[in-house]
Formats: structure tokens, C-alpha cells, sequence
């Protein structure tokens, strides 16, 4: 185990360094997310919402909506004025909480299956996700009802009478888990810009030529060394994941610990940690010089944490921006996270989307680590 204690003694050695890296973007997360809590059950319950509606429509089915919205929210109708209407929502005049626009056409592209609302919410409010899940659930009735020969009225009545779908989105009795996953979605962040940092210059050092040309003339198959490599540069990521995890339990304490989600939780931090360390074992195996490992890490974690959901959730991305994220594995670690978050139960369905969220993000270490590899061996056979 000649390398794997190499790699040991020279994390020990650049240990302050990574440490470094890690407690800043630690302190961050836990800077954050504290102080979160207050007023997110709120957002998510099954609430009467505050909203400021505009229907340029004025179809049956616009009409069919507004009422629907008026007999479960507070709902104040209004004319299009762009700068108007974002100003209240902006500083919450009255008690706004989101604005819901009805474009021209909206019940002729309802029937097209194009998207037919425009719902904008204040910050910090996730009561839109509600809302919408509303307002989709009376559109797609109504259509099928109408195609099977029923009127509008008499559509709208066959919704009526249908109980309301649990789209209960957290614990609302404690509000425990959106707290967890307030936590949980900053650590991709971390991971990246301090596990990936730390590690990538750790498997540069061993790429320094005098270090490489002594490694290529021991008796210790390339092999062998690749293993011993990988191994150890796993067990920094335990350590640190596990360090994560501590930080977690002092933060929540025996609320974490007792939660029936806490192993999916895990699940999604570790192979977020495989991520990091996939990335760190490619770019620490492409860099030229040690800086430009930094270079690339700090870029690269404040992009992936942008479009993958870290720092803006992504319930508020627009859909572009969540079509480019799903090419990331970060969106994939808050997909997972917000399918824990927004679900009292973990029923068949919502499992079945974890499992495929942590299927994507495997797809995407395997791919990277890959190339890690395929990039290691040519360095060998070319040294």
C-alpha cells in the first residue's frame, strides 16, 4: 500500500489547505441556511394565497379559472401594467404574493397542450408551486371533460366535486424536512469548490514529474497504483463527508437523526461526493500547473451550482434554464433533494423519481471518472 500511504501522508500534509477551502464554503452553507426556517411551512401549505390576476383572455376557460381562484384564494383582478404590477409584487404592496397573468389565446393553447399561464411569485414565497398545481389540475380536467362531449359548466361542476389532490409539498405539522433540505442543497457547492479544489491539487502533486518518474520505475504495477489511488483519495471524501454529516447533527440534532428520510438524504450527499471527487480526479489529471486547478474549480462550482438549483431553488429557474440544468449532475442532486423536501410520505411514485434522480447523477460520475482514467493511463504509457 506503498502509494495509497503516499497519498495519505501528503493529504496530511496539505491538510490546512483543504481544510481551508472546505471551512470557508462550510461556513457559507451554514451561514445560508440558518435562519430559514420561519415561515417556509407557510409557503408550502395549502394555503389561501394573496394574488394579483390579469386575464387578457377572457375566454370561458380564463373565466372557469378566475373563479375556481376566487372561491380558494384572495384574488384581486387587474389590467396589465408591467411595471406596475412587478413594483407591488416587489415590495408585497397589500400583501401580494404572486401575479398571475392570462395571455390572449390562453384556452386555444390550452387545448394544443402549450403552456397557457404566466405565474410570477415574491421572494422567498413557494406558495406558486401550489397555485399552479391548481390551476393545471381544473385545466386538464375541464379539457378532458369537454372532449368526452360535457359543456364548460357543466365540466367545471365534474371538478368541483373532485377532492383536492394531496400536493401537501412538506411535513406541515413540523416542518422539519424543508429545514434538512435548506442545508442539503448547499453542499454541492461546497463539495465542489473545496473537496475538488483540495483533492485535485493533491493528485497533481503526484503527477510532478520526479514524483512520476519514481512511481513509473517502482515495482508497483500501474495497476496497483491506480487502485491505491482511488482508494485513498475516497477516503479523504469520507472523511469530509462525514465531517459534513457531524456538522448537520450538531445543527439539528436529534430531529435529523430520527427522520425516516435520512438515509436518502445520505444516499444523495455521497454520490454528490463521488461528483466531486470524479471531478477533482480529471481535472487533477489534465491541469498543467497546480493554480490552474483553482481556476478551474471556482468557475466551474459557481455555474454548476447556479443552473443546478444550489443557489436559486428551482421552482424560480426559468424553463430554459432547467432544460440546460438537467445536463448537469448538480440539478439532479436538487432534484432528489426537493422530491424529499416536498413530500410527507415517500410513497411508490415519489421513490421511483429519487431512485432516478440518483441514477442520472451516477450516470454522469461514471462518465467523468471514466475519462479520468482513460487520461491516466495515457499519461503512464506516455511516461
Amino acid at each position: 500500500m506503498t502509494v495509497f500511504k503516499g497519498y495519505l501522508l501528503m493529504t496530511w500534509k496539505t491538510a490546512s489547505r483543504i481544510l481551508l477551502y472546505f471551512g470557508i464554503f462550510m461556513f457559507l452553507t451554514v451561514l445560508s441556511t440558518s435562519g430559514t426556517d420561519d415561515g417556509v411551512e407557510k409557503g408550502f401549505a395549502a394555503q389561501k394565497m394573496n394574488i394579483l390576476l390579469v386575464d387578457e383572455d377572457h375566454s370561458e376557460l380564463s373565466e372557469k379559472v378566475t373563479r375556481y381562484l376566487e372561491e380558494r384564494h384572495e384574488v384581486t383582478n387587474t389590467k396589465y401594467d408591467k411595471k406596475q404590477l412587478y413594483e407591488t409584487l416587489y415590495y408585497q404592496k397589500g400583501g401580494i404574493d404572486m401575479v398571475l397573468y392570462i395571455p390572449e389565446g390562453m384556452e386555444e393553447n390550452a387545448g394544443k397542450g402549450q403552456s397557457v399561464i404566466e405565474l410570477t411569485q415574491s421572494p422567498g414565497n413557494y406558495g406558486g408551486i401550489y397555485v399552479e398545481q391548481q390551476i393545471s389540475r381544473l385545466i386538464a380536467g375541464i379539457l378532458d371533460y369537454r372532449n368526452v362531449g360535457y359543456s364548460m359548466d357543466e365540466a367545471y361542476e365534474k371538478m368541483q366535486g373532485i377532492p383536492e389532490a394531496n400536493v401537501s409539498v412538506l411535513n406541515v405539522s413540523t416542518g422539519e424536512d424543508n429545514k434538512f433540505s435548506g442545508f442539503f442543497r448547499c453542499v454541492p457547492y461546497m463539495f465542489l469548490a473545496g473537496l475538488g479544489c483540495g483533492v485535485g491539487m493533491i493528485i497533481f502533486s503526484f503527477r510532478r514529474k520526479q514524483v512520476k518518474n519514481r512511481m513509473m520505475a517502482s515495482a508497483v504495477s500501474l495497476f496497483r497504483q491506480n487502485a491505491e489511488t482511488i482508494l485513498a483519495v475516497f477516503c479523504v471524501g469520507m472523511f469530509l463527508l462525514m465531517i459534513t454529516v457531524a456538522l448537520a447533527v450538531l445543527q439539528y440534532g436529534t430531529d435529523l437523526l430520527y427522520t425516516e428520510k435520512l438515509p436518502y438524504y445520505l444516499l444523495n450527499l455521497f454520490i454528490d461526493m463521488l461528483l466531486a471527487l470524479s471531478l477533482a480526479f480529471l481535472v487533477g489529471m489534465l491541469a498543467k500547473k497546480e493554480n490552474v486547478i483553482t481556476m478551474v474549480f471556482t468557475p466551474l462550482s459557481l455555474v454548476f451550482s447556479f443552473l443546478g438549483g444550489v443557489f436559486v431553488p428551482l421552482a424560480f429557474l426559468s424553463s430554459q434554464i432547467r432544460t440546460i440544468g438537467k445536463f448537469i449532475p448538480v440539478y439532479w442532486y436538487e432534484i432528489a433533494n426537493d422530491l424529499l423536501a416536498g413530500s410527507e410520505k415517500l410513497d411508490v411514485s415519489v421513490k421511483t423519481r429519487i431512485w432516478q434522480a440518483y441514477g442520472m447523477q451516477l450516470l454522469f460520475v461514471v462518465a467523468i471518472f471514466a475519462m479520468g482514467m482513460v487520461v491516466a493511463k495515457r499519461q503512464q504509457q506516455e511516461g
